[in-house]
């Protein structure tokens, strides 16, 4: 076996005997305490928010005592097909149990829309609104419907079907002056997220081509086209829609464009759009450039205001890996650039058994191994250079 096809191994040895759960590092964001603090944001709240959050990075065991490892609605299908691709470069069929279990798992716990289903996450969350768990998120009902059209999409058609009409009614969408059209994250918040946009467009596009739906094929044109339109002239994309937000609320992060840059590269072969190549190419030449360091490390931001800063992320790491490994069809020299980097992080973010650390924040360094931030994305990785190798 290959040392990528060893690591995926040790990966799955580590989440089987775990039963795939694992804590999160939105554990207490996502409890009551932590969704008060989020809701009732203001100057009195935000030193305890701020001690909150550093207590939170120290001592995470701490903020735990009570939290149930859980199985992550984000983490399975990164892991089911990364059993998939171990069991064609092996032959050892030790996982498909747990592949089957998995996916029965994530779709007896899709959340409902008024004319669909989704994805969402297994913890209640809050941005300027609280989602509730399992509430349908278009991001992670992406992941499901690539899964299923390659796994048996007639088996599953009423399944995608029903993703589908989450996304094409159930989000709120706005109309452009550009022409374009943008949507939100779920059907309870109205802001405007590009990497969100992406997916969306990546769904209606895929499963417009699948079942002949004009309809959805049109609205995915449009969400790509908002994409493209919101990228700025350095080849970046902020990650909410420019002006949108208050300037101090908005970023340029690694891991939100890399999903940028591949749903465009899982588009840019069919799409209409005559601009996609060159927006998607300027896109890639900025990633590189901008996120990949010299010696394999990864820039997590490359505009914040946030006061506390983070050297490494395993998220972005992981995602940065995949992104360019997919890229490396357009140019070679990204696989170089991906290798590279997964060689640092089994040197400096690999804890030996299968788990990864979760941040350097340069002052402390997070060695707890949260599935959905780490070790899930590493398969996402470690699969990535697999294909890019042609193995």
């Amino acid at each position: 076996m290959t040392d990528y096809m060893v690591a995926i191994g040790l990966i799955l040895a580590r989440l089987k005997a775990n039963e795939f759960r694992s804590w999160d590092h939105y554990d207490f964001w996502g409890s009551k305490a932590g969704i008060f603090l989020r809701e009732n944001k203001s100057i009195l709240t935000m030193p305890v928010i701020g001690a909150a959050y550093l207590l939170d990075v120290v001592f995470p065991i701490l903020f735990r005592r009570n939290a149930d490892q859980k199985i992550s609605m984000e983490t399975l299908v990164y892991v089911m097909r990364a059993m998939r691709v171990y069991k064609w470069a092996t032959g050892d069929d030790t996982y498909e149990d747990d592949r089957a279990r998995l996916l029965k798992h994530m779709i007896s716990h899709l959340g409902t829309s008024a004319h669909g289903k989704g994805v969402g996450h297994q913890f209640d969350w809050y941005t300027t609104a609280l989602i509730p768990k399992y509430t349908p998120c278009v991001t992670l009902s992406s992941y499901l419907v690539d899964y299923l059209l390659e796994e048996d999409p007639d088996r599953y058609a009423d399944i995608l079907m029903q993703i589908g009409g989450f996304v094409y009614h159930d989000l709120n969408l706005a109309d452009n002056p550009d022409g374009s059209r943008k949507v939100a994250y779920t059907p309870l918040d109205d802001r405007w997220v590009m990497n969100a946009n992406s997916y969306a467009a990546r769904i209606m596009m895929r499963l417009g081509a699948h079942f002949a739906r004009d309809e959805y094929t049109a609205l995915s044109e449009k969400l790509f086209l908002y994409v493209l339109n919101q990228q700025e002239d350095d080849g970046s994309w902020f990650y909410f829609e420019k002006g949108s937000v208050p300037e101090k609320e908005n970023f340029i992060d690694c891991f939100h464009t890399a999903f940028i840059l591949e749903n465009l590269m899982g588009a840019v072969e069919t799409s209409p759009l005559p601009h996609m190549a060159a927006t998607l190419d300027r896109g890639l030449e900025y990633f590189a450039k901008t996120f990949a360091r010299p010696d394999g490390a990864v820039n997590h931001f490359s505009k914040s205001h946030l006061p506390l800063k983070i050297r490494a992320d395993i998220r972005s790491s992981a995602e940065a890996i995949a992104c360019l490994a997919m890229a490396s069809r357009r140019n070679p020299e990204y696989r170089e650039t991906a290798i590279k980097i997964h060689r640092a992080v089994m040197e400096t973010m690999h804890d030996g058994a299968g788990g990864f650390y979760f941040r350097d924040y340069g002052f402390h360094l997070s060695r707890m191994n949260y599935v959905r931030w780490g070790a899930a994305p590493m398969l996402n990785a470690l699969c990535a250079l697999l294909q890019a190798e042609g193995k």
